[in-house]
């Protein structure tokens, strides 16, 4: 929670000094909100450590702080994150003692949220979801928030759909194992021997010819069509060539994208 709550005291700083408006503010959220998605879809928020997914905090933990502006009455504003971790500090200092997650759920109580919100909170940390982007959706519904699914995924987003893409291809070659950089507007994989197209260094800077930098999520579904067909999938280099990728079956749809409001 402190981790999302830091990305969420700078977002207010590039607001407020006028380096993004509210709608470059929505959409930073919305970036933060399908990673915690992503990062849910393979276990609890509080076992993320656990999987190395330690990003998962800042990215759940800034939606924890959007939600906790909402519940404690106004979701535009802005100014209760202060208030609360505040009385966070205030709570630990009594104690001599470090601030944990039961501190942040007194501040919440002592600010006048109600016991069973406070449950809610507990539950999106520690429980783990078969429906992540759905059980996100109610959570931030429950304290009056409504996001929604756009027609396609947000820019930033789309890149995700398209190491989803690549992930599936590598993991299918190589029995498993999967081995890239984002180095936008590219992905480098790294060579890994005896994996049928990837046993070199590619640069790919599209995938059945949609950009991976703008249209992965075309990039995505055409993958899916090749594969569910049993055809191959044709990667195109920085250097204007291309391989083709055996592929015999189509990859999981990654969770649907979500998109914050502006406030």
């Amino acid at each position: 929670m402190h981790e999302g709550s830091a990305d969420a005291f700078a977002e207010l700083a590039l607001l407020r000094s006028g380096t993004i408006d509210a709608a470059r503010l929505a959409e930073r959220r919305s970036e933060a909100l399908n990673l915690c998605v992503q990062g849910l879809a393979d276990g609890s928020l509080y076992d993320s450590s656990e999987r190395g997914q330690f990003r998962s905090y800042y990215a759940c933990g800034n939606t924890v702080a959007v939600w906790s502006v909402a519940v404690l009455g106004d979701p535009a504003d802005f100014q209760r994150i202060f208030d609360l971790w505040r009385g966070v500090f205030a709570h630990v200092d009594r104690l001599d003692a470090h601030y944990d997650r039961d501190s942040y759920f007194h501040a919440l109580e002592s600010l006048g949220v109600e016991a069973d919100a406070i449950d809610r909170l507990r539950a999106f940390i520690d429980e783990t979801f078969d429906d992540p982007a759905g059980a996100v959706a109610e959570f931030l519904e429950s304290a009056g928030i409504e996001v929604v699914v756009p027609d396609r995924p947000l820019p930033p987003q789309r890149r995700e759909w398209a190491t989803a893409a690549l992930t599936h291809l590598m993991g299918q070659a190589c029995e498993g194992r999967v081995s890239y950089y984002r180095e936008w507007p590219r992905l480098r994989t790294a060579g890994i021997e005896g994996c049928e197209g990837f046993d070199a260094e590619l640069r790919i800077v599209a995938i059945q010819g949609y950009d991976v930098d703008a249209e992965g999520d075309r990039a995505f579904d055409a993958t899916a069509e090749r594969c569910g067909a049993g055809r191959s999938v044709t990667l195109r280099l920085e250097d204007g060539g291309t391989t083709a990728i055996p592929c015999g079956a189509p990859p999981p749809a990654p969770p649907p994208a979500l998109v914050f409001p502006e406030f």
